[in-house]
């Protein structure tokens, strides 16, 4: 399995094609917000001759969104995230201009609910859905087992955690989600984020500041 990460958006959120050994693969949250950084995956996808095969969120918050429908046109794929942050695009132009950053497509739809617990098997790529509640409702992780690789969206940061002031928020939910769920996962696990460097299991057990 290899790894390829693109910095996008004005919040420099983290998206990731994860490739499998006949270059097929998975876009992990697709933050892309124009067709200028859509292009730039675009062009490594062309020049590595992949295989577009799905498009997965970890959550529904708009930065992590953006891209979702230029993969969805581009490739005719499908969407998957854990429903129960779907409510939250009713209101993403809203919640998206906000910040200062006006919402720039159709609100995408996704197509598949991740549930927790659920192995996904998508060509060579197998992970399970860890659910993660507490930065938001419908927040997950994807766990790949057999390769030691977290993506943990906006849960679990490289010294720090996901902020709980925003929809479907809660701080408690997330600390709970973190010290039950991910910290019994084995330490040498490697933690790709949605924001900022990667980092792993057993040093944000030891060093975290916030847990």
């Amino acid at each position: 399995m290899k790894i390829k990460t693109f910095i996008f958006n004005p919040f420099q959120e983290n998206t990731y094609l994860v490739i499998d050994d006949n270059n097929n693969c998975i876009v992990i949250d697709a933050g892309c917000y124009d067709e200028h950084e859509f292009n730039q995956v675009k062009s490594f996808i062309e020049e590595n001759k992949l295989t577009v095969c799905a498009t997965i969120n970890t959550h529904l918050h708009p930065d992590h969104l953006y891209g979702v429908n230029y993969f969805k046109r581009a490739y005719n794929v499908e969407a998957y995230a854990n429903f129960d942050d779907l409510y939250m695009l009713d209101t993403i132009e809203r919640s998206s201009r906000i910040f200062g950053v006006p919402w720039n497509n159709e609100k995408p739809v996704f197509n598949h609910n991740l549930l927790d617990n659920e192995e996904v098997k998508i060509a060579g790529l197998k992970f399970k859905v860890i659910a993660t509640p507490g930065h938001s409702k419908g927040g997950v992780c994807l766990y790949f087992e057999r390769e030691k690789v977290l993506f943990s969206g906006d849960t679990l940061f490289f010294g720090s955690i996901g902020r709980t002031d925003l929809a479907g928020g809660d701080s408690d939910r997330l600390i709970e989600s973190i010290v039950t769920k991910l910290f019994h996962l084995p330490d040498d696990v490697v933690v790709f984020c949605g924001h900022g460097p990667k980092t792993s299991i057993g040093q944000e057990k030891e060093t975290n500041p916030f847990i």
